[in-house]
C-alpha cells in the first residue's frame, strides 16, 4: 500500500476498522519500517501491539480504539509525515514451515 500523509492515517485506520471483517491486522509503519504497530480485529474487542520506542500490548473494546490509535500515532511518529498502512491476514501457526532458505538476509 502506498504512503499517507499522517494527518490522513487516524480517519484511514478508523474506515478500516469498520470495513474489514475480525480476524484482520491492519499494520500502521513509518517509511523506514524500523518502528510499527498492529491492530487485530477480533468480534468485540481490538488487540493492539506497539512496537517501536515502546513495546506494549493493548486489549480494549472497538469504541475506545480511536484514543489509543491517535496515541500511539503520535508517539510513535513523532517527525514522521507519511505512514504506510497494510492489511494482513493472521499468521497460522500450523502452516507455519521456516527452513534456513526462507529467512530475509540481514547485512
Amino acid at each position: 500500500m502506498p504512503l499517507i500523509a499522517k494527518r490522513m492515517a487516524l480517519q484511514a485506520i478508523l474506515r478500516y476498522l469498520d470495513a474489514i471483517p475480525s480476524g484482520r491486522i491492519i499494520r500502521v509503519e513509518n517509511h523506514k519500517n524500523d518502528r510499527f504497530f498492529e491492530i487485530e480485529l477480533r468480534e468485540e474487542c481490538v488487540l493492539i501491539v506497539e512496537d517501536g520506542y515502546t513495546k506494549n500490548e493493548f486489549l480494549i473494546v472497538r469504541r475506545k480504539a480511536r484514543g489509543v490509535v491517535s496515541d500511539l500515532i503520535r508517539h510513535e511518529f513523532p517527525r514522521s509525515r507519511y505512514l504506510r498502512i497494510k492489511l494482513k491476514r493472521p499468521a497460522r501457526r500450523a502452516d507455519l514451515h521456516l527452513s534456513p532458505w526462507s529467512a530475509r538476509k540481514v547485512r
